[in-house]
C-alpha cells in the first residue's frame, strides 16, 4: 500500500514497491444545503466540508495527508481482504 505524504512532499511506501504511482484516490461526494460534504472512499468515518467543489477538493487533499500523516490517532479505514 502507499500513501503520499503532503508536508514530505515524497512518496512512502512499502520496500520492493513502483515508484511510478498514480496520484488519485477515490472519493465520495454531494451537494447539500448549498455546499459540498464528501470523504475519502478509503476512510469512510472522515468527512470534510467545502464551500465549492474546488473548496472541497482542497479539504479532502488536506484530510488525505493527515490521516496518512499520522496527524489523526487510531484512524479506521477499508482495506480489502484476499480470501484465498
Amino acid at each position: 500500500m502507499a500513501c503520499y505524504d503532503f508536508y514530505a512532499g515524497e512518496w512512502c511506501r512499502a520496500k520492493g514497491e513502483s515508484s511510478n504511482m498514480t496520484s488519485s484516490v477515490k472519493i465520495v461526494i454531494w451537494e447539500e444545503d448549498g455546499g459540498w460534504i464528501g470523504y475519502l472512499q478509503q476512510y469512510p468515518d472522515y468527512w470534510t466540508q467545502g464551500d465549492t467543489l474546488d473548496d472541497l477538493k482542497e479539504h479532502l487533499r488536506d484530510l488525505y495527508a493527515d490521516l496518512t500523516g499520522g496527524k489523526i490517532p487510531n484512524v479506521r479505514r477499508i482495506e480489502e481482504l484476499n480470501l484465498s
